[in-house]
C-alpha cells in the first residue's frame, strides 16, 4: 500500500528550502506561489522513489547545458519542485530546433550503457544498471534491460499471452543479428521522449520534461515519437542536420543536492562533436 506524507509537512520541508512562506494552503501537483511572488511547478503524490529519480533525470540533462530542462529546486520522497516555465506557441521552426538540440544531447556520452541508478517511465520502473557484459554491448543491455525485463514485469501481472512469450524466445535468439552494425558509444537520453514529454516555453524554447534518462544507442532515444506526425518529421528534421560522432574531451555527471537525495556514482561523460 502506498505511504502518504501529510501535505502541512511538506510545504514546512519546502519553505524551509525557499527560505518564505507559500500561499497555498492545500499543496496538489500544479502551479505554486511564494508570498514574495516567486513561481515554482509541484509535483506531489504518494511515497515513492519516481521524483528522486526525475529529479536525478533532469539534472543529467541540465549539465549538458544543449537543451533547456526545468531547473530544480527540491526533491523528497513524495514531491518533486521546479522552476515553473510558462507556455507558449510553437511556431514552424519549434520542432526542427527541438530535433537539433536532441542532437546535441546525443554527443553525450558514458563509458558505459545505462545509468548511475534504476529509474521510472510514469509509474512502472526501468532497469538501468548493467551487469558484467551488458556495460558495453548494447544488444545484450537492450534486450536484458528493456525487452526482457518489460516482459518479466507483464509476467508478473499475469498478462503474458502466448504470442508474447513466443516474441520474446524469437528476439532473445535473434537480437544480435537484427541490431548488428548498430554499434555506437552510449548516448545520453530522454529516455521517455514522446508528444506528451516536451514544451514550449513562452521565449518559445524547447523544454523536456518527465525524462527517465540512461545511456544507450540513439536509435533508441523514444518508444513513442513517431505517435504525433508533426512532432515526428520536425525533430528528425532536426536530428539529421548533425549526427556524426568524433570524441572530444567532456564533463561528468552530478546528482542535485536537495530534501532527502542522496549523492549517486558520477558516471564519466564524453561530448562527442561533429
Amino acid at each position: 500500500m502506498l505511504q502518504s506524507i501529510h501535505p502541512m509537512e511538506i510545504q514546512k520541508q519546502l519553505e524551509e528550502t525557499l527560505g518564505e512562506s507559500l500561499t497555498d494552503s492545500c499543496l496538489t501537483t500544479g502551479k505554486t506561489t511564494t508570498l514574495s511572488g516567486k513561481v515554482y511547478f509541484l509535483k506531489t503524490g504518494p511515497v515513492s522513489h519516481t521524483y528522486l529519480c526525475e529529479a536525478h533525470s533532469l539534472r543529467e540533462i541540465a549539465t549538458a547545458k544543449v537543451i533547456r530542462t526545468p531547473k530544480v529546486i527540491a526533491a523528497g520522497e513524495n514531491f518533486l519542485l521546479t522552476e515553473f516555465i510558462e507556455s507558449g506557441h510553437a511556431d514552424t521552426s519549434f520542432f526542427q530546433t527541438l530535433g537539433i538540440q536532441l542532437a546535441r544531447l546525443h554527443r553525450i556520452t558514458s563509458e558505459a550503457y545505462g545509468f548511475y541508478e534504476d529509474n521510472y517511465i510514469g509509474a512502472n520502473p526501468q532497469s538501468n544498471l548493467p551487469e558484467a557484459k551488458e556495460s558495453s554491448d548494447w544488444a545484450l543491455f537492450y534486450f536484458n534491460k528493456r525487452l526482457l525485463f518489460q516482459y518479466k514485469l507483464a509476467e508478473s501481472r499475469g498478462l503474458v499471452t502466448s504470442d508474447l512469450k513466443s516474441g520474446i524466445h524469437f528476439l532473445e535468439k535473434h537480437t544480435y543479428r537484427i541490431l548488428q552494425g548498430s554499434n555506437e558509444p552510449p548516448t545520453l537520453l530522454h529516455g521517455d521522449l514522446w508528444a506528451g514529454n516536451y514544451l514550449c516555453s513562452s521565449q518559445g524554447e524547447p523544454v523536456l520534461i518527465d525524462p527517465a534518462v540512461y545511456y544507450g544507442h540513439r536509435g533508441g532515444r523514444s518508444g513513442h515519437d513517431t505517435a504525433v506526425r508533426r512532432f515526428r518529421t520536425g525533430v528528425l528534421q532536426g536530428l539529421s542536420t548533425n549526427l556524426s560522432l568524433t570524441t572530444t574531451v567532456g564533463v561528468q555527471g552530478e546528482s542535485i543536492q536537495a530534501i532527502s537525495c542522496t549523492q549517486p556514482f558520477k558516471p564519466v561523460r564524453t561530448e562527442l562533436s561533429g
